[in-house]
């Protein structure tokens, strides 16, 4: 195997070769969209070191779409990411543009990001979906009257190191999307790659000095309606501002009942 990849990866160093290679398999009838995306990253990361290189073979291939293009519909092209060069563009445009990304427009583009979904989150989001109250885009509303109330939960997470934080919660949340807003709140200053999963911790109630509970989105106590559970959020388990949760490590136990 390692015989064969060493000379694969030296026929994707021929130029000829590989543009063949490509025309080849976008005339097979079974390779799709998706297999052509696939086809162009895994180009893209297999030469993003020789750029020159990568760029004039996308060059010849854009020659060849142009040409292939103006005997049929030439406003199409490009339009719509459906062959290989296409998507070899668009990464080759993203590794151009890293370095500006990085030290010009990085920063007001992430304050943006933040910003949408600060606004995103003073409303209700569908846990299955992704719907939401407050969306930008209308294809993504959620077009019921949800009535959301915030809740602001003062979290400590177990084994971060950290003071307990006031993180702001709606009550028609979920118990997944409270944990990803405690874990985005204690982990900001982190790389994303770094952060524990929702599903790798659990968020543990103190209705009192003696008592707590594991807070799920599915338990004993979730409510069946039609045959179908629904997720338990905040509001099931009328957790008020006043109670104190705590993020830990997941342990396999079961959760209590409420």
């Amino acid at each position: 195997m390692e015989e064969g990849i060493s000379l694969f990866s030296s026929l994707l160093n021929n130029k000829h070769f590989l543009i063949v290679f490509v025309h080849a398999l976008e005339q097979q009838k079974d390779f799709a969209v998706r297999d052509r995306c696939s086809l162009a990253s895994l180009l893209t990361i297999a030469l993003h070191g020789k750029l020159e290189y990568y760029t004039s073979i996308m060059k010849e291939l854009l020659v060849d779409l142009i040409d292939a293009s103006a005997a049929k519909n030439p406003k199409l092209m490009l339009r719509r990411t459906e062959s290989v060069v296409e998507k070899m563009l668009t990464n080759w445009m993203s590794i151009c543009m890293y370095s500006c990304l990085r030290e010009t427009v990085g920063e007001p583009f992430f304050l943006l990001l933040c910003a949408i979904k600060q606004q995103i989150n003073k409303g209700s989001i569908d846990a299955i979906t992704g719907k939401a109250r407050y969306t930008l885009n209308e294809e993504w509303l959620l077009r019921e009257n949800i009535e959301a109330k915030p809740r602001n939960l003062n979290v400590s997470f177990q084994g971060c190191g950290m003071d307990s934080l006031s993180v702001r919660a709606m009550d028609t949340d979920t118990l997944t999307q409270v944990k990803e807003k405690i874990l985005e709140a204690f982990c900001k200053n982190m790389p994303y790659s770094q952060w524990p999963r929702a599903e790798d911790v659990d968020l543990e109630w103190f209705a009192s000095s003696t008592q707590s509970y594991i807070l799920r989105d599915l338990d004993d106590t979730s409510v069946v309606e039609d045959g179908r559970k629904k997720l338990n959020t905040l509001a099931h388990y009328k957790v008020q501002r006043c109670h104190h949760p705590v993020l830990r490590p997941h342990s396999p136990t079961p959760a209590s009942g409420h």
